[in-house]
């Protein structure tokens, strides 16, 4: 089955979050499909999805520039929420900005905007949202 470059992408931020183990989530919640409070069984997740694409710009013939966003989407839940989150989206930078071309899938990865929400309606809730643009180039024919 093929895949666009984008989707690859996605799944290589995942493999980039999850070997070797981060220290702030276990592999197993990182995860590519979207997460729920109620999924988070060791008191953190991250999801990795992708956003919005902007319009390609066909740079030279046969090739487009692709911009789309990634967001990571941590989630906290107990005691220590606030400051779990945190650490997630601290460690998930920390490796993401350390391999910028996240294995020369794009040319650039830049950082956009922080979101943070902080529940406690039963359950004591922190989220972060981080979004990057990610920019990539594929063939005029191929998304």
């Amino acid at each position: 089955m093929s895949q666009s470059a984008a989707f690859q992408i996605v799944l290589a931020v995942k493999e980039l979050l999850t070997e070797p183990v981060m220290a702030s989530v276990v592999a197993s919640d990182v995860r590519i499909d979207p997460i729920f409070p109620s999924d988070v069984a060791s008191g953190t997740a991250l999801n990795v999805e992708l956003g919005n694409d902007d319009p390609p710009d066909r740079f030279v013939i046969g090739m487009k520039d692709r911009f789309t966003e990634l967001k990571l989407t941590a989630i906290a839940t107990g005691a220590n929420a606030t400051a779990n989150v945190d650490a997630v989206i601290y460690e998930a930078n920390s490796r993401l900005m350390a391999d910028e071309t996240l294995g020369g899938l794009c040319y650039e990865l830049s950082e956009l905007g922080v979101s943070r929400f902080n529940e406690a309606n039963g359950k004591r809730l922190a989220v972060i949202e981080k979004i990057y643009l990610v920019k990539y180039r594929t063939s005029d024919n191929s998304i």
